[in-house]
């Protein structure tokens, strides 16, 4: 008979990923049956479940909606879940920026600094992300993003990520090329703006009249 339950951080891979306290063994494993034990290389995760609240989960909105259960099980247990009010900074045109951040409820607005302006760029909705690019290549925030409406937002450091790519390779891959797929769309979008933006300026500099 197992004794206390450990949820374990790897997402389960096993079929019953738990782990008995009457294991008599110096080393903790996961149990697929009493009596049958299993290696856990993820164990200095675990996280005794028996006696707390079942945590927040990523919803399969907007841009989550492409990752299994498993993966955003695996992404919201090794980041944090916020509500934070209007003004709220997601982000500082210029500064270090070391997050990733997913908007889950509420509103966001994007703003960036020109010469002799505050250009508005665009407007995040629930499921959309801040701060991917920092995940493949940290640098400085290319623009602000705050809250424009109460929101509640699921953040990870970049830290917090390293360690998924070093404890769990395959989720990091996956989640890797999921920002990859996101990036890849939004340089697509943005070429096709700058094609349309030349197009008019063409046509508009055509019927200047001279």
């Amino acid at each position: 008979m197992l004794g206390r339950i450990l949820k374990c951080h790897c997402g389960g891979a096993s079929p019953a990923c738990m782990v008995g306290d009457d294991y008599q063994g110096s080393t903790p494993y996961l149990a697929f049956s009493p009596g049958h034990f299993h290696s856990c290389a993820d164990y200095n995760s675990l996280t005794d479940m028996s006696d707390s609240a079942s945590p927040d989960q990523l919803p399969p909105i907007g841009l989550l909606a492409e990752l299994d259960e498993g993966v955003r099980r695996i992404l919201a247990q090794s980041g944090r879940f916020e509500t934070l009010p209007v003004e709220t900074r997601l982000a500082t045109q210029g500064t270090s920026h070391q997050t990733l951040c997913v908007l889950l409820s509420g509103k966001a607005s994007v703003y960036c600094h020109a010469p002799g302006d505050y250009v508005h760029v665009a407007d995040i909705k629930p499921g959309e992300t801040v701060g991917e690019m920092n995940m493949i290549d940290p640098q400085r925030a290319s623009a602000d993003v705050t809250i424009t409406e109460k929101a509640r937002v699921w953040i990870i450091e970049t830290g917090q990520f390293q360690a998924i790519v070093q404890q769990d390779p395959v989720t990091a891959y996956i989640v890797m090329e999921w920002l990859a797929r996101e990036l890849c769309r939004r340089l697509r979008r943005d070429a096709d703006h700058m094609l349309r933006k030349a197009e008019e300026l063409r046509s508009h500099m055509r019927d200047v009249d001279y």
